[in-house]
Order: C-alpha cells, then sequence, then structure tokens
C-alpha cells in the first residue's frame, strides 16, 4: 500500500503546488480568490531573508497539509477531493489530458499525451517536440473541443477548476477528472 501512495507522489506534489500558487500573485496583499487575506497588511513584516524563509516555510506547512486532507484511501483506491467531487484516480496513469495546468504539469514532470498547444505560448516549441496532441480551447468561452480530448483516450484528465461543472461533466464521461485550484 504504501508503494501505491508513493506512485502518487508527483500528483501530491501538483497539488500542493497548485494550493500553494493559489496564494501567490497579485492578490497576495488584498486576499485570495476565496476572500480571505493571506496575512494581515496592517501587521509589519521584516523583509529580511531569514523572516522570508520563515513565512515561506509556515505558508509551505499549511498548504502541504491543505494538500494532504485532498487525499484518501477507500477499498483499496486513492480518491481526491476536488471543487466538483471526488476522483477515483487510476493506479498507474499513462496518457495525461492537461487542460489549463500546462506550465504546472510541464515544470513537474509529468508526463503528458495532450494539452492545448497555443502558438502563442512559451511552451509550444517544447510540447511539439514532446508530440503533445493538442486539445483546441476557445479562450474567450472556455469551449474545450471534447473530440480532441477522446481522441487521445486519456486515462487522466488534470483540468483547471475555473472551467465550469458542465466541463467538467462532459470531461468526465471521457476519463476520470481532477479540477485543480490554481
Amino acid at each position: 500500500m504504501r508503494k501505491r501512495f508513493l506512485n502518487w507522489g508527483l500528483l501530491a506534489i501538483l497539488a500542493v503546488l497548485s494550493l500553494a500558487l493559489g496564494g501567490c500573485g497579485s492578490q497576495a496583499v488584498s486576499g485570495n480568490s476565496k476572500g480571505a487575506a493571506a496575512f494581515d497588511a496592517e501587521t509589519l513584516r521584516a523583509d529580511t531573508p531569514e523572516a522570508i524563509d520563515e513565512e515561506l516555510a509556515a505558508r509551505f506547512e499549511r498548504t502541504k497539509k491543505a494538500a494532504d486532507k485532498m487525499f484518501a484511501e477507500e477499498d483499496g483506491h486513492l480518491v481526491i477531493r476536488h471543487k466538483y467531487g471526488r476522483t477515483v484516480l487510476p493506479e498507474r496513469p499513462q496518457r495525461i489530458a492537461v487542460i489549463g495546468l500546462e506550465d504546472t504539469v510541464v515544470s513537474l514532470g509529468i508526463p503528458i499525451a495532450a494539452a492545448h498547444l497555443s502558438k502563442n505560448s512559451y511552451l509550444y516549441p517544447l510540447m511539439k517536440e514532446e508530440g503533445i496532441a493538442d486539445i483546441p480551447i476557445n479562450a474567450e468561452t472556455k469551449t474545450i473541443n471534447l473530440e480532441a480530448v477522446q481522441q487521445v483516450r486519456p486515462d487522466l484528465i488534470l483540468m483547471r477548476d475555473s472551467y465550469d461543472r458542465n466541463a467538467y461533466n462532459a470531461l468526465a464521461k471521457i476519463a476520470p477528472v481532477v479540477a485543480l485550484d490554481l
């Protein structure tokens, strides 16, 4: 059983990273997407390397604990809870389709079978070189070409949870889907 959890280490790291990145960006001072402040803006904070390291370590621990709560084992299967419910993860996914999490998945070295290949993206040359299949997505309407997803026959789909429940439900008819907050 321990080996099984180790096999999912990359996915756990992805979850931790996606939770950690959720607190980054221009909303860090004013609050995160849920409306809660990342820290008290009225409290003076030291900007020494030691103070910054301490704050980042504390944030990492909080994020890791939250990510650990996302995973459970049920009937011998690893299950992850996310915005749209829970997903029973396949034992050893080989064909992973990625929608909206391309940067994160590439940075973690998770093998990708299909993703949105935008010619304007800095990842485009790498993804073309790797032979990653394209999933056309209309950026304005967030419409995903479901036929393109189905054609690659993924055994797991990782999607950004900014896509709506309808997109999640449609993709879930193709393969197990994990919706992650970036």
